[in-house]
């Protein structure tokens, strides 16, 4: 068993520096380069799109070569916003549905009792179906 042991070891320690050594060449190959976020939250802020949106990021000095990467991190910035505002909606709409089951259980209000049961409600499934459209879109 010590013998089995031993070559698994020596196994794992071959197989991780054949990963480290092909990491490191991918590394060295390929080129560093850094994206400017505040550029990209510039220019995501003035809400251009398209042929516009690459005509502001050459405008502002980003070579062509790297204008790709750029369009990938303003699109990753915007998709970050929606979620993120997607989920604001989502725990709004979730906490003014348990407010409306809490209040409809209790019958707190009851002059009150057909609009806590069913208009807020239908409130509170608009607002989380509309954060869940933010999310998944």
């Amino acid at each position: 068993h010590l013998i089995f042991c031993v070559n698994i070891f020596i196994l794992l320690q071959v197989c991780s520096y054949r990963v480290n050594t092909s990491t490191q060449t991918r590394i060295v190959m390929s080129e560093t380069f850094l994206i400017d976020e505040n550029i990209c939250r510039q220019v995501l802020s003035l809400k251009l799109s398209g042929d516009t949106l690459e005509a502001e990021l050459h405008k502002r000095g980003v070579a062509a070569e790297h204008m790709a990467e750029y369009l990938n991190s303003i699109k990753k910035i915007r998709n970050e916003r929606r979620r993120s505002t997607g989920f604001i909606c989502m725990a709004a709409g979730a906490f003014l549905g348990f407010l409306s089951c809490v209040l409809t259980i209790t019958h707190a209000l009851p002059h009150m009792y057909d609009f806590i049961m069913y208009g807020l409600t239908s409130i509170a499934v608009c607002i989380v179906v509309l954060g869940l459209y933010y999310v998944f879109e």
